[in-house]
């Protein structure tokens, strides 16, 4: 009578094991449907309408199904993962293109900058001639402080556009990637 008994408690710890992992299996099923991560409706959505219905068949599911489900599980996942490698890339393709395209532009905007500065340093020089001109000696000294003054505000621009561009440049190269790009030092945890 004992050793009936222990089969029995022995068959019913058995019973509550099966149950108990087929929920863990179900839940983890459902958890994968559940948190698929959105990379294209063409995909994740059948993928999580696939696990949902897996999951809804195991839940009446012979022993010997679950068995066979082990494959099922992860069946659509490859075009999955494949897509999902996909599209990073090429998102980071097209912020290259981007930052590419940036670039041109900076650089078509530094050498208009340059021909424009060029023409206003040759009227500066203009402007100083004109100071010392005989005829110029009553507004000789405000004409010279004018070039000057006009002189500080092009150097001035300059320098704000050369930090402008370095910003641009650096956080663009952190954007795609790049390894020359400043990482902040980890924190410490003491």
């Amino acid at each position: 009578m004992t050793s009936i008994q222990n089969s029995l408690d022995d068959l019913e710890r058995c019973q509550t094991a099966r149950e108990m992992l087929l929920d863990c299996y179900l839940t983890a099923i459902g958890n994968v449907a559940h948190y698929a991560i959105d990379l294209d409706d063409e995909i994740t959505a059948p993928h999580r309408h696939y696990l949902t219905v897996l999951a809804g068949e195991l839940a009446s599911a012979q022993p010997e199904a679950l068995a066979e489900s082990r494959g099922q599980a992860s069946r659509p996942a490859p075009r999955l993962s494949r897509k999902g490698g996909e599209i990073p890339g090429h998102a980071k393709e097209e912020l290259a293109g981007t930052a590419g395209a940036l670039q041109e532009i900076l650089d078509h905007l530094a050498q208009t900058d340059s021909n424009h500065e060029a023409q206003l340093r040759t009227e500066l020089g203009r402007l100083r001639e004109i100071s010392d001109s005989p005829g110029a000696s009553v507004v000789s000294a405000a004409i010279l402080a004018a070039a000057d003054s006009i002189e500080q505000s092009i150097e001035q621009i300059r320098q704000q556009r050369q930090l402008m561009v370095s910003q641009f440049l650096w956080k663009s190269a952190c954007c795609t990637g790049a390894s020359t790009c400043w990482k902040p030092p980890p924190r410490s945890t003491t």
